[in-house]
C-alpha cells in the first residue's frame, strides 16, 4: 500500500475564502489520496502562518519529521496547491 501525508496552510484571514480555505484544501487532499488508492496517514495544517520561513510553521516542521519517519520511496506528500509550501522555505524531500 502506498502511504501519503497531506499539508494545508493559509497565511491570512483573507485566504479563508471558500476556494482557499483549509477545509477546501483538506478535501482536495483527501479526495486525491482516495482516488489514487493511497493510504492518507495524516494532514498537517498551519492556520494563519506565513510561507516566508518554516520557523513559524509548527505543523510544517512536524510534517517534515513525519516524512522522515513514516514515508518511504514511492509514498507521496499531497498538497492542494504549491503556494501552500511557501516561497523558498523548503526543498523537495520525498
Amino acid at each position: 500500500m502506498v502511504n501519503a501525508l497531506g499539508y494545508s496552510r493559509i497565511s491570512s484571514v483573507g485566504q479563508r475564502t471558500v476556494d482557499g480555505s483549509l477545509s477546501h484544501q483538506n478535501r482536495i487532499i483527501v479526495d486525491m489520496s482516495r482516488d489514487r488508492g493511497w493510504n492518507l496517514l495524516e494532514i498537517c495544517t498551519d492556520d494563519g502562518r506565513s510561507g516566508r520561513s518554516i520557523k513559524g510553521r509548527p505543523d510544517f516542521q512536524r510534517l517534515l519529521a513525519l516524512v522522515d519517519e513514516k514515508l518511504i520511496a514511492g509514498d507521496h506528500l499531497v498538497i492542494a496547491t504549491g503556494s501552500q509550501i511557501g516561497r523558498a522555505s523548503c526543498r523537495e524531500r520525498v
